[in-house]
């Protein structure tokens, strides 16, 4: 089989926050925790591994590997590429067409790390209102788009949350003059995975071709991945 051009899923084993990311993606998975913190937290009380906490990256690693031997790797990465793809849609819909100003997608996606549970990040550049990236978007066909504030070590945002092909998606809208931090982590100051939308028609291209030309975007483990 031809190596996955995202990469492979390899989370380091035996460490007591090794053991602790493993429970907490069984409980993400079988729907006992709704979200990270809850999951790390009951995985390290029915352990008894206090002081072992786990990063998310590590918990959704585990997550992966636990999709891919239920679906099978061939059937999950298919999955995963279609996801992808749909991302791929959305970004052009608002860069080409629709608004035309950038868009890029960070956190796991553009690791091309994703689980069932994961929502899709995007942001977009501009200067257009809110409402308007609202309406192109229930212009394309999406429905009951809810508007947020995303609150970050940059400042508040105006952010839309909704569902389509992708999964659910959380887009948030920076002006044009953020673009040049594009590669900072919106919640810690550090650099953060990104891609933009020929970046991710290359790997999507490197996908479908079998080939693994790049390598991963950088990993973070941050509370937020955006």
């Amino acid at each position: 089989m031809a190596a996955d051009p995202f990469g492979p899923v390899s989370p380091d084993a035996g460490a007591p926050a090794d053991r602790g990311a493993r429970e907490a993606a069984r409980r993400l998975l079988d729907g006992r925790a709704g979200d990270e913190d809850a999951a790390i937290d009951a995985a390290q009380r029915a352990l008894g591994l206090p002081g072992a906490w786990p990063s998310r990256l590590r918990v959704h690693r585990h997550m992966e590997g636990m999709e891919q031997q239920a679906e099978g790797l061939a059937a999950w990465t298919a999955a995963r590429d279609a996801r992808l793809g749909a991302i791929e849609e959305l970004m052009s819909l608002l860069e080409e067409h629709a608004i035309g100003d950038p868009v890029i997608v960070v956190g796991r996606a553009a690791r091309g790390h994703l689980t069932g549970t994961d929502a899709i990040r995007l942001r977009i550049y501009t200067e257009r209102p809110v409402g308007e990236i609202a309406a192109a978007l229930e212009d394309a066909g999406i429905e009951e788009i809810g508007f947020e504030t995303d609150d970050t070590g940059h400042g508040r945002f105006d952010a839309l949350r909704f569902a389509d092909e992708a999964g659910e998606v959380l887009l948030v809208r920076l002006p044009k003059s953020a673009w040049g931090r594009r590669q900072r982590n919106l919640y810690r100051d550090e650099p953060g995975p990104i891609l933009d939308l020929e970046g991710l028609r290359r790997r999507l291209a490197d996908a479908a071709s079998g080939q693994s030309a790049w390598e991963n975007a950088a990993d973070s483990s941050s509370a937020n991945e955006g």
